[in-house]
């Protein structure tokens, strides 16, 4: 004769089985978590060695999301500082810097 009580050890192990699994998986997002922040931080450093140190007005316009005559026109008016001496119009990297900042502070 067989009871239902003979069933009841092959779901325990099938109990233990998933949590040994979720365990299992929760450890697998966990190193890949650690994975993607080391690799952010990487990126992120070499993102800021390959940083410009000049502009052109386009590409100007391009990072502070503007278009290339409002950047001249801030130029003309005195809000962005532009390379002097140069027959091209050059801008320092810190000039879109300070512009930048100045976006995320409004």
């Amino acid at each position: 004769m067989l009871r239902h009580t003979h069933l009841r050890p092959a779901k325990r192990i099938d109990n233990r089985r998933l949590r040994n699994e979720s365990g299992l998986v929760d450890t697998i997002n966990k190193i890949i978590d650690q994975l993607a922040d080391a690799i952010a931080e990487r990126v992120a450093a070499k993102l800021e060695r390959r940083q410009k140190a000049t502009y052109t007005p386009k590409q100007a316009a391009a990072e502070l999301q503007v278009c290339e005559r409002t950047v001249r026109r801030m130029i003309d008016a005195g809000q962005i500082k532009r390379i002097p001496g140069t027959a091209r119009v050059i801008i320092p990297a810190n000039e879109i810097s300070r512009l930048l900042a100045a976006q995320h502070e409004r």
